[in-house]
């Protein structure tokens, strides 16, 4: 939800918010809680086609920032035509777990209206409070697929399953945790199934471009009847929260696959902390995982 600028009224409820500004020429549209989760683009693409008297004669690059309670958020600046007249038009995108909201907001004449709808945007409340978080990495290389479960998301080579490898990106978890709780927490669940954990080499300390610090270990499980696993795991920690990623190979180490997965966890971003606005304005974005 957002609460609109002062001296703006509401003009309709029905399916979506819209207020208007007292002289009827700029508008604005929030809807709340739309699912499923879909892309950026989708979402814009749709948002357009409902507005038909609109023509768009030039785009943005859509920006990322996050919002004042720290949720990812995503915007496009748009210039072009309502009902024939010269118009800026702004669509922004607040993203929660398994949910969206949508703004999009519309004036006529020449003047820019995106500082003015990225502060809105800015300002909308989820109220999901503090949670286990989906957070960005870079993308992978060509030809590994991605599945998602809940929060957790497991990528996989091109030719698996006959490649036996898999890397599993855990949401960040806001448990006050430092990495040797998460690894020992790992270590001892083969236990319960009658398997062993060993160390192939001392934990190395790991650090992210974002900032993240942490460590990795790199172990071979083995449980009984089962081939064994070689595991890479990767835990950092900042602020309240953790960020666990592993690469698991059967039977022996896959050298490609750990070279993808250490460029992969030397590029996850921290949880935003929200607060002060801070737009970040790129055409090229990583995977949300």
């Amino acid at each position: 939800m957002i609460a609109p600028p002062e001296g703006w009224r509401r003009v309709a409820s029905v399916g979506a918010d819209v207020y208007a500004n007292p002289d009827r020429s700029m508008q604005i549209r929030y809807r709340s809680r739309l699912a499923p989760l879909r892309r950026v683009a989708s979402i814009v693409e749709d948002v357009l086609r409902e507005l038909p008297e609109w023509r768009t004669r030039r785009a943005s690059a859509r920006e990322r920032f996050a919002t004042r309670e720290g949720e990812h958020a995503f915007g496009v600046s748009l210039i072009g035509a309502w009902t024939d007249r010269d118009a800026h038009r702004y669509i922004g995108i607040v993203y929660g777990d398994d949910s969206y909201d949508v703004l999009d907001m519309v004036a006529f004449g020449t003047e820019p209206l995106e500082a003015r709808a990225r502060v809105l945007l800015h300002s909308a409340t989820l109220q999901l409070g503090v949670r286990r978080r989906r957070y960005f990495h870079d993308c992978l290389p060509a030809g590994w697929h991605g599945h998602a479960t809940g929060l957790t998301t497991h990528w996989f080579p091109p030719t698996f399953p006959a490649r036996p490898s898999t890397i599993v990106v855990y949401p960040a978890n806001p448990t006050n945790e430092r990495p040797i709780a998460v690894y020992q927490a790992m270590a001892a669940s083969p236990a319960a199934s009658g398997g062993e954990l060993h160390e192939l080499a001392p934990p190395a300390e790991i650090a992210a471009k974002h900032g993240l610090e942490g460590l990795h270990w790199q172990l071979c499980g083995v449980t009984p009847g089962r081939p064994p696993v070689v595991r890479d795991l990767v835990v950092f920690a900042r602020r309240s929260f953790t960020y666990a990623l592993q690469l698991d190979s059967l039977h022996h180490a896959d050298a490609d696959a750990c070279a993808v997965f250490f460029a992969l966890a030397r590029s996850v971003e921290p949880v935003p902390a929200g607060g002060i606005l801070a737009a970040n304005a790129a055409s090229a974005f990583g995977h949300l995982v």
